[in-house]
């Protein structure tokens, strides 16, 4: 109990500065964050989500478009969200250290609601895990998590997003690896440089001499 309050009594500046409970988002069924003003928003890739996703902010919802997948079998998927204009959190630069204590937000559903919640813990391993029949690399962290926080974001005491949540059990809890959400990020940006292809025209074509 000492060690919960601990966390929210560190976090209450956070939150006041960077907008935490804005740019935590709820995406179809998961949790996600969103990453850039321009509307980049990461998830996790087992919410198995569609090209096209309704993203909930605090203040309503948008349409967004998928525009990266992580290669792997678990990993970050970048969605662009309708418009620009939105509140982010900025993506760590650097990996959290073992014993670095870390914070995570989520909107799990509790009494048939998503209502927003945070847990915070120290990072106790990283390394590689199982799943789906493959590889991801990740972090340990320890403390729990609950069903609908999937995609939530691991974030540094600088309010910067150095991972995704995984899976959950009782007691830890794993999230994605802060190098997969910089990719991430980095092939969303890329993403959005590439004008639109114009569709090729059926009509003819008149060359003038």
């Amino acid at each position: 109990m000492r060690f919960l309050i601990a966390c929210i009594i560190v976090l209450l500046p956070m939150i006041a500065q960077a907008g935490v409970d804005d740019a935590v988002v709820m995406v179809e069924g998961c949790s996600g964050v969103c990453i850039d003003p321009a509307g980049i928003v990461l998830t996790a890739k087992h919410c198995d989500l569609g090209d096209q996703v309704t993203v909930r902010f605090k203040q309503g919802s948008v349409r967004a478009v998928r525009v990266y997948e992580s290669p792997d079998t678990e990993g970050p998927v970048a969605y662009d969200c309708t418009g620009d204009g939105y509140a982010a959190l900025p993506v760590a630069s650097t990996a959290p250290a073992i014993g670095e204590k870390l914070w995570s937000f989520g909107y799990p559903t509790l009494n048939g609601r998503r209502e927003l919640r945070q847990n915070c813990g120290l990072l106790l391993r990283w390394g590689t895990f199982k799943y789906a029949g493959g590889e991801f690399n990740g972090n340990v962290l320890g403390f729990a998590c609950s069903g609908g926080w999937s995609g939530g974001p691991l974030l540094n005491a600088k309010g910067e997003v150095c991972g995704l949540l995984n899976s959950s059990d009782d007691r830890t809890s794993v999230f994605i690896s802060s190098a997969a959400v910089r990719q991430a990020y980095a092939a969303a940006l890329e993403h959005r440089k590439v004008p639109p292809t114009e569709p090729e025209s059926t009509l003819p074509t008149l060359l003038v001499f």
